[in-house]
């Protein structure tokens, strides 16, 4: 939480979230509005309690830290965006053992040519980069 939200950083008492959907102005939401924030919050909240057991039971640990509850809700909060460096990692994990595997299979059986080792060359690196760039962005 932050401190606008009451949070205890801020070293005011925790504020739970229907004290807080409680105090923000309904006028300015339609009914349907404020309900669909409302469910909204409350999904939210079941998704970070969900995220940071399946985070905790990663790290072996039996009870949930903040630190699992933080990794959890920035896990969701980033969304999407995430999920595509988690494909380039993939893609580029694919790409780094495929390019890698065939210039060790053309060497080693002198069937390399240049165009073969280029190619699995450049896959090698594409691989490499992709993978790279998933680990600094998770």
């Amino acid at each position: 939480m932050n401190e606008a939200a009451g949070g205890k950083r801020s070293g005011l008492p925790a504020t739970t979230a229907k004290t807080l959907l409680a105090s923000i102005d309904r006028e300015k939401f339609t009914a349907k509005g404020f309900e669909e924030l409302s469910e909204r919050v409350d999904l939210f909240i079941k998704d970070v309690a969900d995220e940071s057991a399946r985070i905790a039971r990663r790290y072996r640990t039996d009870l949930i830290s903040a630190f699992h509850v933080e990794k959890a809700a920035e896990h969701i909060a980033s969304g999407s965006a995430l999920k595509i460096y988690r494909h380039a990692g993939t893609i580029g994990g694919i790409l780094l053992g495929g390019g890698l595997s065939e210039v060790l299979s053309m060497l080693s059986t002198d069937t390399a040519t240049i165009i073969g080792l280029i190619t699995s060359s450049i896959c090698f690196v594409v691989g490499a980069v992709l993978i790279t760039l998933y680990v600094v962005k998770d």
